[in-house]
């Protein structure tokens, strides 16, 4: 599960790292002088979509993952009560 998650963080740096190097991209010619002011509005309203998709993305990420580490610890407390009990049936059966 540990590995799974760690994929997924990795996968959405990755992809995070292109979309902000593209925005990056973007900033820097946007200053550059003897460029529409048009254009500019134009890539200002696609920036800001992509930063909404990224973060929407982002979040459902997160959401994911905290829904299976929840569902890791309940895995866990129950293997836990689990075992309790074989150890408790284990001394009664050395008794």
């Amino acid at each position: 599960e540990a590995e799974r998650q760690h994929l997924l963080i990795s996968q959405w740096e990755s992809k995070n790292n292109k979309l902000y190097k593209s925005t990056h991209r973007n900033t820097t010619q946007r200053w550059r002088p003897n460029t529409s002011p048009d254009l500019d509005l134009d890539r200002d309203l696609s920036d800001a979509e992509t930063s909404d998709e990224v973060l929407q993305q982002a979040w459902a990420e997160l959401n994911f993952i905290e829904k299976g580490r929840e569902r890791c610890l309940e895995m866990r407390e129950k293997t836990e009560k689990e075992l309790e009990k074989v150890r408790q049936r284990g001394a009664e059966l050395e008794d």
